[in-house]
């Protein structure tokens, strides 16, 4: 059978429906031609009341799958049915239910760029990092399809990794550049170069705590930093750029040269341990 036919009806959906099941309790959980029940066909529509009356007086089974593992949650998120979205999870629908391709309700509603769908399955802590068996993530999708403002709220607003790599070794913005997806391309180049400036700011604000922390260490709250750099040979390589001492300090290639305390030059290497000082005389 099909419910199919039920959904085009002219006549009212809620009472067809409730007349099919006063002829016979037992119908409307009955599995049609794609191994769903009425909740699934239902659930790709906008009737809500009909969804609650499947569910709180039909008693019909939330977590039921399709033949091919969809649950009515995931067909509600591939239709971008928000409201029946948000009832099913209030029913204590599973966020992390996946079909027989591994694909959660995150995933699907991201490959069918059901961004606001993808918000609040992640506001409700569904795993936005959640992997298929090919090992995409919703990011994967996302950026394979052209999801422009799904991609966006991922990268922005959620923890999903976007350098996590698929089956085939490619992490999203490979999928979107082979897709030809340039603005989703775009996308995901800047944010990738936005992470790495930002990792890079991080490291250097520990190297310059350590710096600071050396320059306590022996008093010093004023100096004009002077480096000898194995890159760049000996002394005559010296200069002033604090920015470039915390790189080179970072790189464990640097020492530092600090003005002569009581007539002696005191240097010290930028990552010696502290509880063991090396300071010694020039």
């Amino acid at each position: 059978m099909s419910y199919l036919p039920i959904l085009d009806d002219d006549d009212s959906l809620e009472t067809k429906i409730r007349t099919m099941h006063q002829e016979d309790p037992s119908i409307l959980s009955r599995r049609d031609m794609f191994g769903g029940t009425c909740l699934h066909s239902v659930a790709s529509t906008s009737n809500l009341s009909v969804v609650r009356f499947l569910v709180e007086e039909v008693k019909l089974d939330i977590e039921a799958t399709t033949s091919i593992g969809d649950t009515a949650l995931m067909v509600a998120a591939a239709e971008k049915q928000l409201e029946v979205v948000q009832y099913l999870v209030e029913s204590k629908a599973n966020l992390e239910a996946t079909n027989s391709s591994g694909c959660t309700p995150v995933i699907i509603a991201a490959y069918w760029d059901c961004c606001d769908v993808v918000r609040f399955l992640t506001e409700c802590r569904a795993n936005a990092s959640a992997t298929s068996r090919l090992n995409e993530n919703a990011l994967h999708y996302a950026a394979a399809e052209n999801r422009l403002n799904t991609v966006r709220y991922l990268i922005n607003e959620t923890a999903i990794d976007p350098n996590t790599c698929d089956s085939k070794g490619r992490n999203p913005l490979e999928r979107a550049r082979e897709a030809g997806h340039e603005k989703v391309y775009e996308c995901l180049l800047q944010h990738q170069q936005r992470s790495t400036w930002m990792a890079l700011e991080r490291d250097l604000a520990k190297v310059k705590m350590l710096y600071d922390g050396i320059l306590e260490a022996i008093g010093l709250t004023k100096y004009t930093p002077v480096v000898q750099s194995e890159e760049y040979g000996d002394a005559d390589g010296e200069f002033n750029d604090e920015l470039r001492v915390m790189q080179e300090a970072a790189a464990g290639n640097m020492h530092l040269l600090f003005p002569p305390a009581e007539g002696g030059l005191q240097q010290r290497t930028m990552l010696d341990r502290l509880d063991q000082p090396p300071f010694r005389d020039a």
